[in-house]
């Protein structure tokens, strides 16, 4: 339910960008303003797509699946915002696939597998349901300086 319309909308945009930005990967100042642009786009649709579930997940909760499925309304907040950083790191890969910054990729993904797997361990022993989403929002948020520079690299050095 929280990753529902992230993902729709992430995966609607990432397989119509990447042949864009294959193209585009000579030319570094179209590829700029094509990211910008895509990312600008993707934010701001899979916000407003999300800000249901961040204002009224216990009701959400509460029509989809019913009163018993209360104790997970307060972990969605979390997964949405989870979602949010998923999406954009959906879009920095893309840029890195057509850029051909593979090791940036992998990278990136190790440290999203070793930081979910250390935030399960910790989280959820201490906090149960709730730590599940703790430890998925960790695992988006330890890689996301690593993406920064890594498309502010790929970006820069764009040939």
């Amino acid at each position: 339910l929280s990753h529902k319309p992230n993902y729709d909308v992430s995966k609607a945009l990432n397989h119509s960008t990447f042949p864009i930005f294959a193209k585009m990967i000579a030319d570094k100042q179209r590829l700029k303003n094509a990211f910008l642009k895509s990312s600008v786009s993707l934010i701001a649709l899979v916000t407003v797509l999300s800000l249901p579930l961040l204002f009224f997940p216990t009701q959400l909760v509460s029509l989809f699946f019913g009163e018993k499925w209360l104790p997970i309304a307060p972990v969605l907040p979390l997964l949405v915002f989870a979602g949010i950083i998923q999406s954009c790191n959906n879009l920095g890969y893309n840029l890195w696939m057509a850029s051909k910054k593979y090791v940036l990729l992998n990278l990136h993904l190790a440290l999203s597998v070793a930081s979910l797997i250390v935030g399960i361990l910790y989280f959820v022993s201490t906090n149960n349901f709730y730590g599940t989403g703790q430890a998925i929002l960790l695992s988006r948020i330890i890689p996301l300086p690593l993406l920064v520079y890594g498309v502010y690299r790929t970006l820069r050095h764009a040939t």
